[in-house]
C-alpha cells in the first residue's frame, strides 16, 4: 500500500485560487451559504491540486489526510476493478481518511484534466488554532454531509433487498 497524500510535500509553489476557483467552491454543499468573510477565511486553508487525465487523485487502501473539493473536470470513483460513480463540481471526496477514519476506501481516477482543492489535516488543524467557529462549523456540515450519504446507501441497500426477494 502506498503512502497516500499524507506524503505530498509542499513544493514552496503556491498558486492562488482564481474567482472562477472561487465560485465552484461556493457551490460545494460543505461551503455553500457560508458568510462572505468565512469563507474568505476558509479557503486561506485549500491547496490547489491538478491532475491530468488518467491520473489517480488518490488510490483505494491508502493512508489519507485530505479530502478534495471538484473546481473543474471529472473523475471516476472506483472499489477494486468496480467503476461506482463519476464524480464532478461541485462535489467533494476523501472526507473519512480527511477525518482519519480509515485508509482510502475507493480510488478517484481523473477522466479529464483536474482542478481541485486540497483540505488536508494540518490545514484544518491550523483553521481550528485561528478560527475555531469556522472549523466548528466545517466539521458540523461535514459529519452532516457523511449521516446523510450513510442514510442514502442504507435506503438504497434496503430498497435493493425488497427487491431481490420479490
Amino acid at each position: 500500500m502506498g503512502s497516500g497524500d499524507c506524503e505530498i510535500a509542499d513544493s514552496g509553489v503556491t498558486q492562488a485560487l482564481t474567482e472562477a476557483d472561487r465560485d465552484a467552491l461556493r457551490t460545494n454543499p460543505l461551503l455553500a451559504g457560508l458568510p462572505p468573510t468565512q469563507f474568505s477565511s476558509f479557503v486561506v486553508y485549500l491547496a490547489l491540486h491538478l491532475s491530468h487525465r488518467g491520473e489517480f487523485v488518490v488510490r483505494e487502501g491508502d493512508d489519507g489526510c485530505a479530502m478534495y473539493f471538484m473546481l473543474v473536470g471529472r473523475a471516476q470513483v472506483r472499489r477494486g476493478t468496480l467503476e461506482l460513480h463519476p464524480v464532478e463540481p461541485p462535489r467533494h471526496f476523501g472526507e473519512l481518511a480527511f477525518m482519519g477514519l480509515r485508509r482510502r476506501a475507493a480510488s478517484i481516477e481523473a477522466q479529464t484534466d483536474l482542478r481541485l482543492c486540497r483540505l488536508d489535516r494540518g490545514g484544518f488543524e491550523r483553521m481550528g488554532r485561528d478560527h475555531p467557529g469556522i472549523a466548528l462549523e466545517f466539521l458540523r456540515r461535514l459529519v452532516t454531509s457523511v449521516g446523510e450519504t450513510l442514510v442514502e446507501v442504507t435506503d438504497s441497500v434496503s430498497q435493493l433487498l425488497r427487491e431481490r426477494s420479490l
